[in-house]
């Protein structure tokens, strides 16, 4: 007869397996290069600088995946980037299996979305909402070493926006101009 150690171990292992079959079934995974972590982060610097930054980028990106036992959190909150209009927005982002938020800015300009499945939200998609006034939807994609990832924002004044969000894949985005 098993032990309470064991039953415990046990409901973890199920719980974890339900969140990750969750995950993949609400927001998915993909196969993310390396390069388009670095054409979204490096798209507002001058193109004299390009390679330089997705240089930058990308070998950030693979040193960080050589990182064997992560620091607690990592895959749960980290950098998050977001390109709209030629404006590179940084901040970070932090989730949970049925949660997850982030806030970036651009100057004075502050962008939040966030999305509460406890909450009633149907689906992954955070809503936006910026300082500026624009509203709209962030939908958001895991790589598939599930660390990283991308998606897109969508304004409702038409604007679309691209993001980059994890410690290896937005850990070396370049500093943001005011």
């Amino acid at each position: 007869m098993p032990n309470a150690v064991g039953y415990k171990r046990e409901a973890v292992n199920r719980i974890l397996a339900i969140a990750s079959t969750t995950a993949l079934l609400v927001g998915g995974c993909t196969t993310v290069e390396p390069i388009d972590y670095a054409r979204t982060l490096c798209d507002t610097v001058p193109r004299a600088e390009f390679s330089t930054c997705a240089s930058r980028v990308i070998d950030h990106y693979r040193a960080s995946a050589r990182v064997t036992d992560p620091p607690f959190g990592y895959s749960t909150s980290g950098p998050f980037a977001m390109v709209v209009a030629d404006a590179l927005y940084l901040g970070q982002y932090r989730s949970d299996p049925f949660s997850a938020a982030f806030e970036v800015t651009h100057g004075d300009d502050i962008c939040r979305g966030a999305y509460n499945a406890v909450a009633g939200s149907p689906a992954a998609i955070l809503d936006v909402r910026c300082d500026d006034g624009r509203t709209g939807t962030a939908d958001l994609v895991l790589d598939e070493g599930g660390r990283n990832g991308v998606g897109t924002v969508r304004f409702d004044d038409g604007t679309n926006g691209r993001i980059v969000f994890g410690h290896g894949a937005a850990g070396a985005a370049p500093a943001a101009e005011a």
